[in-house]
């Protein structure tokens, strides 16, 4: 499967440490299988950077979903297992809360991290914030969390 990372520079070595704290699936490398989505990525990280962003292009390797070596945890769709684990993240800025090698699954946007506050914030319950999800168009992200996890991604050269 193709899959492309936006950023503000061309990636040639992924680098783990680089990885922000307090993301959707915690710390580490993530990509996306739909390219438009990667471009709106690095166009916000060019602007962030006073760059153009550019996205990377890699193959995944589907077979470390089969790898016994590898932990993978995966989310069809926004629901109640992506949402806990969501918070479980977001809520510990600088501890990865998770062991999995691997974690895919929709991408919680500035429309939804808003969400996330005022459910944080008591304002919205858990079940209003899933009942509005059901009409949201399904976006996809995958995060690389550990060293084994990146032998699954091979550069393309474009």
């Amino acid at each position: 499967m193709r899959v492309y990372h936006g950023s503000s520079l061309h990636i040639d070595e992924i680098d783990l440490s680089k990885g922000r704290w307090g993301r959707d699936f915690g710390r580490g490398f993530y990509v996306t299988n739909i390219r438009s989505q990667a471009e709106v990525w690095a166009a916000r990280k060019g602007q962030e950077t006073g760059t153009s962003g550019v996205v990377t292009e890699y193959d995944f390797m589907e077979y470390a979903y089969e790898d016994d070596r590898l932990k993978v945890l995966r989310f069809d769709s926004y629901n109640e297992d992506w949402f806990d684990f969501i918070i479980l993240n977001r809520s510990a800025p600088r501890n990865q809360v998770h062991d999995y090698d691997i974690v895919e699954g929709p991408v919680a946007d500035d429309q939804i991290s808003t969400r996330i506050f005022l459910y944080q914030s008591g304002i919205l319950t858990k079940q209003e914030f899933l009942d509005e999800l059901r009409f949201k168009k399904l976006t996809h992200q995958m995060c690389f969390c550990s060293v084994l996890s990146l032998q699954m991604l091979v550069p393309v050269d474009t």
